[in-house]
């Protein structure tokens, strides 16, 4: 994206951080199970931290 090989997410994507998605539409082979690995890890940790099972 900074080098200008590849396309920025339209701005309203970018307005609420939607950004990820766009990349994840372009390129689902490449980039699904590094968003379903990191999604579901930040998902846990907020659950955790949430119900105070896990004291950080």
């Amino acid at each position: 994206m900074y080098a200008g090989v590849k396309k920025r997410a339209p701005n309203w994507m970018q307005k609420y951080s939607l950004e990820w998605l766009y990349r994840l539409i372009q390129d689902p082979k490449r980039l699904w199970k590094r968003y379903l690995y990191t999604n579901l890890l930040f998902f846990i940790l907020k659950q955790c931290l949430k119900y105070k099972i896990l004291k950080i």
